[in-house]
């Protein structure tokens, strides 16, 4: 069961004692145990690259201008590599269809909905942000996985900015890959990525509470239901 949280999404699994659905909550399952999240990383999505930039300052930025042009579906950049089982992944010339700003760009086509083009960072980062371009006629959609969990972000025919940041937790890899929704994805266009680590331990960018904090009140409900249940249940019973 998932708990999704304005922009945050934790996996809960359980590890011990009876789980306990509570409607009026929605799909929220609750064990008697101890709840831990499934995916140790809290991240939060961005579309606006100035409400990004205005909290993931001095990150580091491959604009592809400078990298080898390639038809190979591997590549090495300065700071991360790219591993890709997808059928294209090719960096390419500006002039190329699918181009973004003119300039060098990293470019993907895909005919397997099972395939991903894997970045691979040398160091942790915990923000990353990104220009894109979906050019394809039917449905696909571009998908961003970080730690296991997906992002659709790319819609067919449109472009723009994309970005995860981790305020809690890092990362070192992700992968770009397509929900393959038509068949098979056209052109997928990557450019301008921003990336980095961040630190937030004197200002955490999201004045919100966190999935995990909710917890400990989640577990109080899950206490007096259990109390009810069993008044209700004695008094039944005399």
């Amino acid at each position: 069961m998932s708990w999704t949280y304005l922009t945050r999404s934790v996996s809960f699994m359980k590890l011990s004692g009876t789980q306990l659905i509570f409607s009026g909550l929605g799909a929220v399952t609750l064990s008697c145990g101890i709840l831990m999240p499934a995916h140790a990383l809290t991240l939060t999505t961005f579309t606006d690259q100035a409400e990004f930039e205005a909290i993931a300052t001095g990150l580091s930025l491959e604009t592809f201008n400078d990298a080898t042009l390639s038809d190979s579906k591997n590549h090495t950049l300065s700071d991360f590599s790219i591993s890709s089982n997808m059928t294209w992944s090719r960096i390419v010339e500006g002039s190329t269809a699918g181009t973004i700003d003119d300039s060098a760009f990293f470019r993907l086509q895909s005919r397997n909905p099972d395939t991903a083009a894997t970045l691979n960072f040398t160091n942790t980062i915990n923000s990353l942000g990104f220009d894109w371009k979906n050019t394809d006629n039917s449905v696909d959609v571009l998908e961003l996985i970080v730690d296991g969990q997906v992002f659709e972000f790319g819609q067919p025919k449109q472009g723009g900015f994309f970005g995860v940041i981790a305020t809690e937790g890092s990362f070192d890899s992700v992968q770009f890959s397509d929900t393959e929704g038509g068949g098979f994805l056209q052109y997928g266009s990557i450019d301008n990525i921003r990336y980095g680590q961040v630190d937030f331990s004197d200002d955490d960018p999201q004045a919100v509470p966190t999935p995990a904090a909710l917890l400990p009140n989640l577990s109080l409900i899950g206490l007096n239901v259990l109390r009810r249940r069993r008044s209700q249940t004695e008094s039944q019973s005399s």
